[in-house]
């Protein structure tokens, strides 16, 4: 008893400790654009100067500092390198949401600014977080495509994006949304980021099929409209343009923000392809053919978002965008040519058109918030979509013609489930998953004048995917260490011409595993880590459809592709001003497209797509990066080989990257980004690509709240890329001419960015499947 009442006596004086406990809060933000200052030191002191509490701002510039009661702060104090020390009455801020705008400070020499350095990456969580920010360099990249190319381990372009070593397609989250689309990131440029967070190995949370996760943070005001705009144009053979606007407002509980853009791309570029192989007879037949294409597509994006916060750390919400599209492809030969043994047997132009409308339209509603010490996470994901194909073909010369009328229309919706408890310095996940989705091709065709494989039908594609998931994290010193186990189970119908087809299936069940250990110092930040990763089959291949690309080249589907299992074993890392990455994967099941002959026709080449049964990829990569005042450049190595073999070929050239970046302040608002990188020949699956030189170079002012980005990239340089193949008996070479070339003009407004803050951080990636 005499126990008891001592335990209850000291949960008392705890309970009383902590209400007479005060909180002050804020952001300290710089005065030069108003964007976060993250390791700032924030002080409160009493009348006298003397110390009462402190702290330090997160990667937000975010801050909370917790006095007792009695001890009453007179004065807050923030510094950080860089910046003029603050030192202001604390009267003059509110207690909770105060924003301290601390002075840039600056040296002048020969008008150009030097700033001290500040560190740009760290590792969070066992991710890697650049500070975009606050690192100028990162902060003036321009385009999302800029940026992310200097974030160190990622690569890609237009909306696909990958880490270094990972084995596939990086999943795009932007405010803790998923980004069904990456075309709504295109409003963005890079003076709108806070900061860039590169997961290499995705927990259990995620999808099996999740490769790697990067998560675009932009910078958040509070209690203000904004509003930016950005008109982008680049001229190649042809002229490219973009238009887009973000409206938002947010207030003490409620943010909502509207963004619409139209995009015009005309790209042109020549195709010349040549197909040889060995007939039944023993004639060399050859078929070659040389063609300009032209794509002219416009876009309409749009989007909206609203969170309510009706308690604290309690969030309901919504977000939807879509995308109305058509594009138009139109292809002019000059020649379709075939030969037997050496004599010409036809010769004739063709031409070909394309038109694609295609609508995409994404919904989520989501809540977050806690039951007690538990973090609760819902949402749903609403995906909608159709497209409709015509295709024509016609030769000049001849009496062919055949003509494909294709229509799809799909659907899926995705509920997640998921907790976090903290339990004695560990923190558990757990939850649930499920997603159905459906999918529907159908293609009618008529032909004049040639015989084709061609085949009108119509396909169903239906999926239920059930999935749960328990994982742990802990931190101990210097080292934080994850282990995750996620199951999913798949139930999926394959419905052709109205006949439910039997298919050769892998099991329902999948397990995926993950780890990962990450340390954390001074100078050295490094994660070793394994996962085990599932690919589902995209719906476009899971059918028996055979298209036709000349009459003597068709392309054909397979409703019997294997679900691709990736083991990745990596090890990233920066010390200092160097970032190294190492990654092994051993992948199964790979659906890709291999060349064969016709069945029927000795004539015929078959592209056909397959499921590879296993091959495995070594990467490594090293960057360094440095800032010297106004000048900071950065050089990067890598590394690939992957180790094929298939039907008695070996496809294993590797290939050596290397780049460089150099960005310069000129001071007045002026600056320089000057990037370059070379790959050299190599293998990709059945492929081999020719070796690639790349540039480009960007002047930019900023005057105002107007940015003006003019660029120049790879003018004067070889646009031609060469791509062969060689397997069962066949040589296929085509050289593409890319309109790769040009000069662009960006012109930026905005008074400043915002984005909702409060959204979930995980969501389904069956999406993409479509």
């Amino acid at each position: 008893m005499k126990k008891l009442f001592t335990i209850v006596l000291c949960c008392l004086c705890a309970q009383i400790t902590l209400l007479s406990q005060i909180i002050y809060s804020g952001r300290a933000i710089s005065s030069e654009d108003k964007t976060p200052i993250p390791l700032a030191n924030i002080v409160l002191l009493a009348q006298d100067s003397s110390f009462i509490a402190g702290g330090v701002t997160d990667e937000l510039g975010r801050y909370s500092i917790t006095t007792e009661q009695g001890k009453v702060p007179q004065w807050i104090r923030a510094t950080c390198i860089g910046y003029e020390d603050l030192l202001r009455p604390i009267s003059r801020y509110p207690r909770e949401g105060a924003e301290l705008i601390l002075e840039v400070q600056t040296n002048q020499l020969q008008d150009v600014t030097v700033r001290a350095k500040r560190k740009a990456f760290k590792l969070k969580d066992g991710a890697f977080v650049a500070n975009v920010s606050a690192v100028p360099s990162l902060r003036n990249s321009g385009s999302i495509d800029n940026l992310l190319n200097r974030i160190p381990f990622v690569q890609g372009s237009d909306g696909s994006y990958s880490v270094l070593g990972t084995g596939g397609e990086a999943t795009l989250y932007l405010d803790g949304q998923r980004v069904q689309d990456a075309s709504i990131l295109k409003h963005l440029r890079s003076q709108d980021i806070a900061s860039v967070e590169v997961i290499n190995t995705p927990g259990a949370q995620y999808k099996a099929s999740t490769k790697s996760v990067i998560k675009i943070h932009t910078i958040k005001k509070q209690n203000m409209t904004s509003l930016s705009a950005s008109q982008y144009a680049l001229l190649q053979h042809r002229l490219s343009t973009y238009t887009g606007v973000n409206v938002a407002h947010s207030s003490a509980r409620t943010y909502w923000t509207l963004n619409a853009g139209y995009s015009h791309t005309a790209i042109a570029s020549g195709n010349t392809d040549y197909y040889a192989l060995r007939n039944a007879g023993g004639s060399l037949s050859e078929t070659s053919s040389t063609l300009d294409m032209t794509n002219r597509s416009d876009f309409f994006m749009g989007g909206l978002s609203l969170n309510i916060s009706p308690a604290k750390e309690t969030n309901i919400g919504f977000v939807s965008n879509l995308k109305v599209s058509a594009v138009k492809f139109d292809v002019a030969s000059e020649g379709l040519i075939h030969k037997e043994s050496g004599i010409v047997r036809l010769n004739t132009p063709y031409t070909s058109q394309i038109d694609s409308r295609p609508y995409k339209s994404t919904s989520s509603l989501y809540y977050n918030g806690k039951i007690g010490t538990t973090s609760v996470n819902v949402t749903d994901e609403i995906l909608l979509g159709s497209a409709t194909k015509s295709s024509v073909y016609d030769e000049v010369g001849t009496s062919a013609s055949v003509k494909t009328l294709g229509t799809q229309r799909y659907a899926m919706n995705s509920l997640m489930l998921s907790f976090q408890t903290p339990i004695k310095g560990v923190k558990l996940g757990y939850g649930a998953e499920v997603t159905m989705s459906f999918n529907r091709n159908e293609l009618q065709k008529t032909e004049q004048g040639i015989a084709t494989d061609v085949s009108g039908s119509t396909v169903k594609n239906g999926q239920t995917l059930l999935s749960s998931f328990f994982d742990v994290r802990a931190q101990w010193l210097g080292l934080a260490w994850y282990a995750g186990l996620r199951y999913e189970y798949e139930s999926s119908s394959y419905t052709q011409g109205g006949v439910l087809m039997a298919r050769q299936k892998p099991s329902p069940h999948f397990l995926s595993p993950s780890i990962s250990l990450s340390y954390s110092g001074e100078d050295l930040r490094a994660t070793l880590s394994y996962r085990k990763s599932l690919n589902r089959p995209a719906y476009s291949s899971l059918n028996n459809f055979t298209l036709i690309e000349n009459q003597y080249v068709y392309q054909q589907g397979n409703p019997f592709l294997l679900n691709e299992t990736n083991d990745a074993l990596q090890l990233l890392g920066t010390y200092k001003t160097l970032s190294f990455s190492a990654s092994y994967n051993y992948i199964r099941n790979t659906a890709t497209t291999a060349l064969a002959r016709h069945e029927t026709k000795d004539d015929v080449v078959l592209k056909r797509v397959i499921s590879i049964p296993s091959y495995s990829t070594l990467s490594l990569g090293l960057e360094w990066s440095d800032s010297f005042g106004p000048y900071s450049p950065s050089i990067e190595v890598g590394f690939q080989k992957q180790l094929l073999k298939y039907s008695g070929l070996t496809f294993d050239r590797p290939m050596l990257e290397l780049s460089t970046s150099h960005y310069v302040e000129l001071g007045k608002g002026w600056s320089v980004n000057a990037d370059a990188s070379y790959s050299s020949r190599r293998h990709h699956l059945f492929n081999e690509y020719s070796a690639q030189w790349s540039y480009s170079l960007m002047l930019s002012k900023e005057v105002g709240n107007f940015t003006f980005d003019l660029s120049l990239q790879n003018l004067f340089l070889d646009n031609k890329h060469y791509k062969t193949r060689r397997m069962a008996g066949i040589f296929a070479q085509e050289i593409e001419a890319q309109d790769f070339s040009g000069v662009g003009l960006n012109v930026s407004y905005r008074i400043h960015s915002l984005k909702a803050a409060y959204r979930n951080k995980k969501a389904s990636s069956e999406g993409q499947r479509f």
